[in-house]
């Protein structure tokens, strides 16, 4: 607190908590109080925006799960009927690409 009054920061430091409180309010709407469906859809949104790279290193659902705590195999079960509607494309558990995900399941 002594740096930051000394320096003039209360500004940035202002800056940087709301962008935090944003991020965090933003980050708790897309799975407080949303269906389980929503909660994939917004995860697999996050994994797509994601580089390659990143995606072929990360198991779409051991992440959804650790990220939602969804059972596996209700995860499993919504994965499997969007990658036969081909709206997300996965190989060998690994997210390749999502194309446009219905709002609903």
């Amino acid at each position: 607190m002594d740096i930051i009054e000394e320096q003039g920061l209360w500004k940035s430091f202002c800056h940087w908590q709301t962008y935090q409180m944003r991020w965090f309010e933003w980050r708790d709407s897309q799975f407080i109080g949303a269906s389980t469906y929503a909660q994939i859809r917004s995860t697999l949104l996050t994994m797509a925006s994601w580089d390659q790279e990143l995606r072929s290193q990360i198991g779409v659902i051991n992440y959804i799960q650790t990220h939602t705590h969804i059972s596996r195999s209700v995860i499993a079960e919504m994965l499997s009927a969007l990658r036969k509607g081909n709206y997300i494309e996965m190989q060998k558990g690994k997210l390749i690409a999502v194309h446009k995900l219905p709002l609903n399941y």
